[in-house]
């Protein structure tokens, strides 16, 4: 399994969803908690810096989210970070083409796990998990095409 993890929060919690409809509270991990983490053999990325949709900035300000998260989080933790994951899922021509760069793999939520055409290194899908699942929900996003009813077309083309 891997944990993508938002530099700017390490310890903290999902501040950039506070002023959402319907927000929940979560606690994020801790240094230590991603240490735990990788010493049982799961492996960690980078969610960006401070949880910004990429689609919605500057391209100086995607290259600071892209490239800044993955060198502090190797710095905290000690570990080569080869994953990214755009945050909300939202991805451009320029983001991927930043996170290409850097990154061995990149992956979104607004990509068919079904439609395996369409699939590409610096797109893979990736299914969200929360701590809240009942084991019926996990079934449906594991083994069904739940998630990809949330995907977008118009972003299957960059």
């Amino acid at each position: 399994s891997t944990c993508f993890v938002v530099s700017d929060f390490i310890g903290e919690s999902n501040k950039w969803d506070e002023n959402k409809k319907g927000y929940f509270y979560k606690e994020l991990l801790t240094k230590n908690d991603i240490v735990e983490w990788l010493s049982h053999g799961m492996s960690i990325g980078s969610h960006g810096k401070s949880h910004k949709s990429l689609t919605k900035l500057n391209e100086e300000q995607i290259r600071n989210e892209i490239y800044n998260s993955k060198n502090e989080i190797q710095d905290s933790v000690g570990t080569n970070i080869d994953t990214f994951s755009y945050p909300f899922g939202q991805i451009n021509k320029y983001s991927a083409d930043a996170v290409r760069e850097i990154y061995n793999f990149g992956v979104t939520t607004v990509r068919s796990r079904f439609n395996t055409i369409k699939h590409k290194t610096y797109y893979i899908p990736r299914i969200h998990m929360s701590n809240d699942l009942s084991n019926f929900k996990i079934f449906l996003k594991l083994k069904t095409i739940y998630e990809d009813i949330k995907y977008n077309e118009k972003q299957l083309y960059l």
